[in-house]
């Protein structure tokens, strides 16, 4: 005859066999443990909890990567100059998985774009989002064939320098340059590096909706006609876009007793 579960729930009761369903849980998996540690009992593979947790900790030790240092390739010179570099990213997107498919950076030194830059595209070996493409028009095609961030990550580092950079939303662009740089065995650069003009720019125009660059270039009579209408936006050509807007900048933060210097990301 075949039982009910309810009957053969109250049977189980009877000969004190039945268990709630936490207490099954837990036993059931003390069982499976146990025939665990038998067969690594029977391998020669088991430790003693101690041994364990101290075998643990030492391959932790063993798999940490110590990141390089930056003075590894930078030769630190006292000058009497402030030299700045102003930079611009285009991605793959805006996530935190996102790459850098190009960067471009411009030497300003006292104030004035020394002419000498650096540029770069990079295959980013992940796809192209289609909002990313829509704003800089580069795909995977174009890039397919140039170099990875970390094979240029030595020249960036050589040609940042010591230097401050400055970047429109400076927290974006810090964020991809910083995870490119962990991801190629660099250290990332600190916050207090990076001046934000998207942050100035809300100090001077409070009362203003929006502040991208195209606004700041209207705003500052800075000529942007290409960036407008080509719809595409060029890491090479926005820095040299910021840089006129920067120097406008320094103009109005220097009546107020200020400089780009109490804008640092934190």
């Amino acid at each position: 005859m075949t039982l009910s579960f309810e009957e053969w729930k109250k049977l189980k009761q009877e000969k004190g066999e039945w268990l709630p369903e936490e207490e099954y849980i837990k036993l059931k998996r003390l069982q499976r443990f146990e025939e665990w540690k038998k067969l690594k009992q029977e391998k020669g593979e088991w430790l003693p909890r101690e041994e364990y947790i101290e075998s643990r900790k030492r391959k932790r030790e063993e798999s940490k990567v110590e990141l390089k240092s930056h003075d590894l390739l930078i030769k630190k010179i006292k000058l009497d100059i402030k030299r700045e570099v102003i930079f611009d990213t285009e991605t793959t997107g805006i996530s935190n998985k996102d790459k850098i498919v190009e960067i471009s950076f411009i030497e300003v030194i006292d104030g004035i774009k020394t002419g000498r830059s650096y540029q770069s595209f990079f295959n980013p070996l992940i796809k192209i989002s289609k909002g990313a493409y829509e704003v800089h028009k580069i795909t995977n095609e174009d890039v397919k064939n140039a170099p990875l961030f970390r094979e240029k990550a030595e020249e960036i580092i050589k040609f940042i320098g010591s230097s401050n950079l400055v970047a429109h939303n400076a927290k974006f662009d810090m964020g991809m340059i910083n995870r490119e740089l962990i991801n190629s065995g660099w250290q990332p650069y600190p916050g207090d590096r990076f001046i934000d003009t998207l942050k100035i720019a809300r100090y001077l125009f409070p009362n203003h909706k929006r502040h991208k660059l195209d606004t700041l270039c209207q705003k500052f009579e800075v000529d942007n006609s290409n960036r407008i209408s080509s719809k595409r936006h060029s890491a090479h050509e926005d820095t040299i876009l910021l840089y006129h807007v920067y120097c406008q900048m320094n103009k109005l933060l220097k009546e107020q007793n200020l400089s780009p210097y109490d804008f640092l990301m934190n």
